[in-house]
């Protein structure tokens, strides 16, 4: 073989190297980026769910909590998202379901409304 076929070769394996290194590290920024979304819309959440607590703690003094759930998130417009939790108090040994529905702007961090429902069972 002689020195330009052996050179282009060289040349074509390391194209393909760094197409490769390039891939790499584009899945590696991707999954980053998606972990800290997510680690910060964790750590959204849970203060409003410390919020909710408090709520329910107070408007249900005397009954003991014995539940709570994230229910999830709803998107309500281009700057407001609504976080949904769900708690089981007890009351004169009957469960009772309470829903907080915390209305807030991920971009400011701002509360917008709180309610408090009782749901059916």
């Amino acid at each position: 073989m002689d020195a330009g076929v052996i050179l282009i070769k060289n040349m074509q394996e390391e194209k393909g190297m760094k197409h490769i290194v390039l891939s790499v590290g584009f899945c590696i920024l991707m999954l980053l980026g998606s972990s800290l979304q997510a680690s910060a819309q964790k750590v959204d959440y849970a203060k409003y769910g410390r919020m909710a607590t408090a709520i329910v703690k107070e408007d249900y003094p005397s009954e003991e909590l014995t539940e709570y759930q994230y229910m999830g998130r709803k998107k309500l417009g281009e700057d407001l998202v609504q976080d949904n939790f769900k708690f089981t108090v007890k009351e004169n040994n009957m469960d009772k379901i309470i829903i907080v529905q915390v209305t807030h702007s991920p971009q400011n961090e701002k509360l917008v409304t709180l309610a408090v429902k009782e749901a059916s069972q």
